[in-house]
């Protein structure tokens, strides 16, 4: 009985706690994210802007050096110019367009929005068809994103902007 009387107050005890681990789907930082990469894949760059911080910053996986809001900018206007019919769809549903997401709020006080998804995309330079697993997490500074963080193979960006160069150096010889 000694026991049970235990199990309880402890079980009373930490079910008050404050000191959890919230993961949400359809909260308003979710939705946002959502709509943040709708905005992307229409070339809306404007609203895009609106859900960053002014010192906002971007680590990409594999680079040394990350970007700042100005910075980002450029790289996802070039996605535009290098590739065409860009598109996202949900990892292991790959006929259903969209991405998955989902907003973590811990004791610490961060709060993170993580996204899973596949890029597709035509290069405009190589004529390849590009499938890219994607995964970025998003974090909060009040209602607005103050980091990301970028995960995903390089190697089809890379080769476009290789193809890209390229058709710029032909051009320049005739």
């Amino acid at each position: 009985m000694k026991n049970y009387i235990i199990l309880i107050t402890l079980a009373l005890f930490f079910s008050c706690s404050t000191n959890v681990t919230e993961v949400t789907w359809d909260d308003a930082k979710t939705i946002a994210v959502n709509k943040h990469m709708e905005h992307y894949i229409n070339k809306d760059f404007n609203a895009m802007k609106n859900l960053l911080s002014e010192d906002f910053q971007v680590v990409v996986s594999g680079q040394d050096d990350p970007y700042d809001l100005s910075g980002v900018m450029e790289a996802i206007n070039m996605h535009h110019t290098l590739f065409s019919n860009i598109y996202t769809t949900k990892p292991g549903v790959e006929n259903e367009k969209g991405i998955i997401s989902q907003t973590i709020s811990y004791p610490t006080g961060e709060t993170w929005t993580q996204v899973w998804f596949i890029w597709h995309a035509t290069g405009n330079y190589s004529n390849d068809t590009l499938n890219n697993m994607v995964h970025l997490s998003y974090k909060w500074n009040g209602d607005l994103i103050s980091e990301e963080y970028h995960f995903s193979d390089g190697t089809a960006f890379n080769n476009e902007l290789a193809a890209y160069t390229a058709s710029l150096a032909s051009t320049d010889v005739e």
